[in-house]
């Protein structure tokens, strides 16, 4: 009776004579470790929207009560990662205080990590929990993965306002996503609250050439309309730093008809449509001067 052999062995077999050598020892531990990875991607993606927000707002609870040990680690990574979202969070700069004092503390790799990759997720330049959370990962750097370190170094990401300035200078307006990935700031990234101020800072940008060369701005506010919308309300910026500059004196009608384009899709019609209000606006002056001028342009026949 001839030997029985598995598939998985006749192949090793197979594999074996064509390249003449043994197959090398596949690692159980990286395996696991991968597979790992890919389960918590997975279970993030799909996670409906209504146990996210009760996973949570669990989690939330724990911390006011001070049990804050309690709260697994994937519903911790969950609630860093929609800090900026969530009514629980955005409401008291306490539970947002209780939220980042428990991921510092925890002990091990992982957790940094998680708060490396909330980092962009809940960006917001001057903030007590962004500069909290930049502080600690620049204290750790050494426990982050090596494409995480990759990227530190690349853009010089701890030498100070967070990476920014390097990834600005080395973004090509003519293809800025594919020059994104190449610093190694992935398309999820791209679409984060760090992207956010990225694209607010390279529209200013190519506004200060706007009458020179048209093209620029228009490629990023196509990349734009191109991203998930994460934040429509921290992306009132948008519309603050296209219109606010042309209170007094308007562009020419190709930067005028782009500009409205891009606004009237993100943000619809002002005239019938209440837009979202701008940070830090007293008085509310500034959002009313750009809904004046949004709206003369259209008035005047602007997409024409």
């Amino acid at each position: 009776m001839a030997d029985w052999t598995s598939l998985g062995g006749r192949l090793d077999q197979r594999l074996t004579q064509i390249s003449g050598s043994a197959l090398p020892q596949v690692s159980l531990t990286r395996v696991k470790a991968a597979a790992a990875r890919w389960e918590r991607r997975r279970e993030v993606a799909e996670i409906p929207f209504a146990v996210r927000r009760r996973r949570i707002r669990d989690a939330a609870q724990k911390l006011k009560e001070g049990r804050g040990g309690d709260i697994p680690l994937s519903d911790l990574r969950l609630a860093l990662f929609h800090m900026r979202e969530e009514e629980v969070f955005i409401a008291t700069t306490i539970a947002r205080h209780r939220l980042v004092s428990e991921a510092i503390s925890r002990p091990g790799k992982a957790p940094i990590n998680i708060l490396f990759k909330a980092f962009f997720q809940s960006f917001e330049p001057g903030s007590p929990e962004t500069d909290r959370i930049y502080q600690h990962l620049r204290q750790n750097a050494g426990a982050l993965r090596i494409n995480s370190r990759a990227f530190a170094k690349a853009v010089n990401f701890f030498d100070g306002n967070y990476g920014l300035d390097s990834i600005i200078d080395s973004v090509d307006l003519r293809n800025p996503v594919r020059s994104l990935e190449r610093v190694g700031l992935k398309e999820d990234e791209q679409d984060s609250l760090y992207g956010l101020a990225i694209k607010c800072i390279l529209v200013e940008r190519t506004l200060s050439h706007v009458e020179l060369d048209a093209q620029p701005l228009k490629t990023i506010l196509g990349w734009i309309e191109l991203g998930e919308r994460k934040r429509p309300d921290l992306e009132s910026a948008y519309y603050e730093i296209l219109l606010l500059r042309f209170a007094q004196q308007d562009p020419t009608p190709d930067i005028r008809r782009t500009i409205a384009r891009f606004l009237l899709g993100h943000f619809g019609d002002p005239r019938s449509v209440s837009w979202p209000k701008l940070r830090e606006d007293t008085g509310r002056l500034k959002r009313d001067t750009c809904l004046k001028v949004m709206e003369r342009w259209l008035d005047s026949g602007a997409l024409r």
